[in-house]
């Protein structure tokens, strides 16, 4: 019988012994359940008053194998959490409530996945936003009666670096100078380093820079004919602009700086 409900898992067999005789038996095996202690009974027969078996019986108890299913974080250190990290149901009749995935600041949950290596994604229908729920993925029965339910498995949560982009405007560029390009650094997390130009008033964008503080600095000896701003600082924000804006002012009207003068001399050799 099933402990706790009484149900009926194996049919009884019957034996015959003689009044006073000890009878020992062990519980049977039975598919996708485990016996209870004790699992060996002895039994005195004795006399039953009428037909019916009440008292030469021996009954065993079993319970419903279980399994336990984990849900782990894959990402950098501090990415994000898994709620909860654990879960043991009855393989059968069992209902799993599954886990919600949630991400700390500056990081984004991708998906849910069967494999640490997160290659191989978990079916759609289990998944709805960030929470998982598993479904029952082993046949406990046979092809002919299929029994679908729960086995141990292991289930992962990946984040990474959340990302945004970061617009660069230039202002003040005046017409005549329709090709003056202006040059700026950018530098951030990770040893990030990038040079990128922008010509006239026009703006550029970089994308998928991981969130962080970047510092944006115009290349002071390229656009010498125009003031240079200061360098900006800026902390991206996921899912909102971020836009840096230099404004330049034409400050020299020549064509030239004045390094391009240099004065030329040589000695005339008369033998030659």
């Amino acid at each position: 019988l099933e402990q706790g409900t009484g149900k009926v898992l194996h049919d009884p067999y019957n034996g015959t012994g003689k009044y006073g005789q000890v009878i020992s038996e062990s519980a049977i095996d039975i598919e996708n359940y485990d016996a209870v202690a004790p699992t060996s009974q002895t039994l005195n027969i004795r006399i039953e008053e009428g037909t019916e078996a009440k008292l030469n019986i021996i009954t065993f108890y079993y319970k419903e194998k279980e399994a336990t299913i984990n849900y782990q974080v894959v990402g950098p250190d501090g990415c994000g959490t898994v709620t909860p990290d654990s879960e043991t149901l009855k393989v059968l009749s069992g209902t799993a409530q599954g886990s919600t995935a949630t991400a700390n600041k500056n990081f984004r949950f991708v998906g849910w996945y069967k494999d640490e290596g997160c290659t191989q994604a978990v079916d759609d229908a289990w998944v709805a936003e960030s929470k998982l729920t598993p479904g029952k993925t082993k046949n406990y029965g046979t092809n002919e009666a299929p029994v679908m339910g729960y086995e141990a498995a292991t289930y992962y949560a990946k984040f990474e670096y959340d990302v945004a982009d970061l617009t660069i405007t230039k202002q003040g560029w005046e017409s005549i100078d329709e090709n003056q390009s202006f040059l700026f650094d950018v530098t951030g997390p990770d040893k990030y380093s990038k040079r990128v130009v922008v010509n006239g008033n026009d703006s550029v964008t970089i994308k998928g820079l991981k969130i962080g503080t970047y510092t944006v600095t115009e290349v002071t000896n390229w656009s010498w004919r125009y003031t240079t701003s200061s360098s900006q600082n800026i902390t991206l924000q996921p899912a909102v602009p971020n836009k840096v804006i230099f404004v330049n002012a034409r400050s020299n009207d020549k064509w030239l700086g004045g390094d391009a003068y240099k004065k030329n001399t040589f000695t005339f050799d008369n033998k030659n």
